[in-house]
């Protein structure tokens, strides 16, 4: 009886797929899939390393306990006819884990059948490296089951530098922006170049450092074009500043005051060498933002008096001369006057010397913190 069979098309072709059933040991790994490219190279040498590091990831932990609770897979395996997995590798090491646990009798033998009978959708022969990696975009990056956003990059990545499309080829293919699209191999190659400089670190988390340093490079100063130098110093510090944990307020997204903290010589100081803040020493972004904020408080209250001083200062020459004509006002004053007073009195207060911030503008670091 002839396979039952279903059509794709991939950039206009027709592509007929088979509808079967195989047993869990007909397929083996796709080495190569963008999907795991965090996995460590040596890990990806062969199947059993790369089943074993697939296998150590919650997400197959939890992919295991729904296939038990489901009595099978819900979506199907997609492979080559000679086994090769061109989708759904996690799937095929949680079933080879499934299989193990019945055949040592930790598992109840009823589910020999969802290793025995494994749906798939199996590709011809002549299945190419650029349909499967545009199948493979048209699944995780444009269809209903994205991948997380570094394994994205890394497919993004692998179509330009790989297959050769280029940035505009791939936001049309892929329905996004060539801004998108530039982000993410960007971002994604800088992360492979950060793996190089810090070989015991191939977190995915690492990623969105990236990705949030793309989108502030303009605050950062970075221009690898016009000042190529400055970028690669900038770039090494923030490898450092991965590596030695000193992204330590809110990760990532420190990257988005990194700016200020590099302009300011005291600030950066204690980004990198660390400072004393009420007894205890503290270093990185947490050091750095103490050290702005002892110099620019930002509490509602502060940034209520920065306004007040402001508004005072700014004050038109007309409503000035006119205060001695209102009575509320100069009651305003005189209560503005007596609450700062006591306040110092309070706190027994000393007027500091005064110190000029000595590499950074004080309005843009009071508009940013």
């Amino acid at each position: 009886m002839a396979a039952k069979t279903e059509k794709i098309t991939i950039k206009e072709r027709e592509i007929e797929v088979e509808i079967d059933e195989w047993s869990i040991e007909r397929f083996h790994l796709d080495l190569a899939n963008p999907r795991y490219m965090h996995i460590k190279d040596e890990d990806r040498e062969s199947d059993e390393k790369m089943e074993a590091s697939i296998w150590a990831e919650d997400e197959s932990k939890d992919l295991f306990q729904s296939i038990k609770t489901n009595r099978g897979l819900i979506t199907p395996i997609f492979a080559k006819h000679d086994g090769t997995v061109v989708e759904g590798n996690r799937r095929v090491t949680v079933l080879r884990h499934l299989k193990r646990q019945i055949e040592d009798g930790k598992e109840d033998k009823r589910f020999a059948r969802i290793v025995e009978r494994v749906p798939c959708r199996i590709f011809p022969d002549d299945f190419s490296l650029e349909e499967r990696a545009l199948f493979l975009a048209y699944e995780h990056v444009t269809g209903k089951k994205p991948w997380p956003a570094m394994n994205e990059a890394a497919h993004i990545w692998y179509m330009n530098n790989e297959l050769g499309y280029s940035l505009d080829q791939l936001a049309h293919f892929l329905g996004k922006s060539k801004t998108y699209i530039q982000q993410k191999i960007w971002a994604y190659q800088k992360t492979r170049e950060y793996w190089k400089f810090n070989k015991k670190d191939k977190d995915v988390a690492r990623f969105s450092y990236f990705e949030e340093l793309w989108k502030n490079r303009g605050s950062l100063g970075y221009n690898e074009k016009d000042d190529p130098d400055g970028a690669r110093e900038l770039l090494n510090l923030v490898f450092r500043g991965i590596k030695e944990g000193l992204f330590n307020v809110d990760a990532a997204r420190d990257m988005r005051h990194f700016g200020k903290v590099l302009q300011d010589v005291e600030a950066k100081d204690a980004f990198l060498s660390g400072t004393s803040y009420h007894g205890r020493e503290i270093r990185g972004m947490e050091a750095g933002l103490r050290v702005l904020e002892e110099r620019y408080p930002s509490t509602p209250a502060f940034e209520a008096i920065k306004n007040t001083l402001d508004q005072l200062n700014r004050m038109p020459h007309s409503e000035y001369a006119e205060i001695p004509g209102f009575k509320r006002k100069i009651e305003l004053l005189y209560e503005l006057r007596d609450r700062i007073d006591t306040t110092i009195k309070d706190l027994a207060l000393v007027r500091p010397t005064t110190s000029e911030p000595r590499t950074v503008d004080e309005q843009e670091i009071q508009e940013d913190i």
